[in-house]
């Protein structure tokens, strides 16, 4: 895997993780999403949350809710760095890996379900200190 510049220096050079991605306004959200996706213990993970400057924090339909100010991250398994098929035709269903999907699909259930816990939870407690 060729992580760019400065990514590199902090992730592994093998890619059997899945990434979370995003600007440094999405930290938290990234900090939380990350350590319920790791509770799962169904896959390896690394997180980063990153300045503007690198241009490859906002390859992804997240980039659109930073344009009105929302935090947002990608979940990438890297492949754009690592697979040689990725985006085109010969990139086919029996190349894809349907347990690794299985697994990311569970824990990001897993994830979703606990981020909007706790966004409930804040909004409960808001509305008790009013």
């Amino acid at each position: 895997e060729n992580e760019p510049h400065p990514l590199n220096l902090f992730y592994p050079s093998t890619g059997n993780f899945i990434s979370f991605v995003g600007n440094r306004d999405s930290r938290s959200l990234i900090r939380n999403s990350i350590q319920s996706f790791r509770n799962t213990g169904l896959l390896p993970s690394e997180g980063a949350s990153l300045p503007n400057i690198v241009q490859e924090i906002g390859f992804s339909d997240h980039w659109a809710y930073w344009q009105f100010d929302y935090p947002a991250f990608m979940v990438t398994d890297t492949a754009h760095l690592r697979n040689p098929h990725y985006h085109k035709e010969s990139d086919t269903a029996e190349k894809m890996n349907y347990l690794l999907m299985s697994r990311l699909t569970l824990a990001m259930v897993q994830v979703v379900q606990d981020i909007s816990m706790q966004h409930k939870s804040k909004k409960v407690l808001a509305i008790q200190q009013k």
